[in-house]
Order: C-alpha cells, then sequence, then structure tokens
C-alpha cells in the first residue's frame, strides 16, 4: 500500500533546518573565522568547561528542526559542574555570542 502525502502537513524535508553561526566570544574579544558554525558540543568535558567543536562549512554544522531547540541547545547547562564559581548556570556555548540561520538564509 502506498501512502499519499498530505500537502497540507509538511515532511521534514520541506521544513527550514537552522544551523548555529558564531559570530565571536560574549565579551566582544576573540572574532572566529567567518563563518563558523558550531558542528558540536560535549558540555561536560573539560571538567564542565565544555569543549566545543565548530566548523567553517555549514554543510558539516549541527541542524535543528526549530530556532527554539537551537536556542535550548546554546543554552545547555554542564551536569558535571552545573555553577560557575560565581553561583551562575556554566553553560559553555555561551561563552559565544550566536546567530540562528535558517538553512536558505546568507550568513551574516
Amino acid at each position: 500500500m502506498i501512502k499519499q502525502m498530505d500537502p497540507k502537513r509538511p515532511t521534514l524535508s520541506l521544513v527550514k533546518m537552522v544551523v548555529l553561526q558564531i559570530q565571536g566570544d560574549a565579551i566582544g574579544g576573540r572574532m572566529p573565522p567567518v563563518p563558523t558554525y558550531v558542528k558540536d558540543c560535549d558540555f561536560d568535558a573539560d571538567d564542565g568547561r565544555g569543549r566545543i567543536i565548530m566548523t567553517q562549512n555549514r554543510s558539516d554544522a549541527k541542524r535543528f528542526a526549530l530556532a527554539s531547540e537551537a536556542l535550548e541547545y546554546w543554552r545547555t547547562q554542564s551536569k558535571v559542574q552545573p555553577l560557575r564559581d560565581d553561583g551562575r548556570p556554566n553553560r559553555p556555548l555561551t561563552a559565544y555570542s550566536v546567530s540562528i540561520l535558517r538553512d536558505d538564509q546568507e550568513p551574516m
């Protein structure tokens, strides 16, 4: 039996995916080569400081179905070291300012 797709319900291939583009570090110092995207992050590596893998190849970037999922990933807190020395949440990726871009959107 062949199932016909419902044209009102988009399939994953029709949904625009989003990526995280690194704009620079959060304090305005170091700038990565442009454009640079988040490929992966181990939030618990290096005693909770995190290990971020970046790529300049957009096709290698980590993809998210929704911008809210990308934002949630960016704000992920380390489980190994949940708090920083100042008592605030330890979120390794937030050391970088990012933009959330659709697949069809030009890099900033």
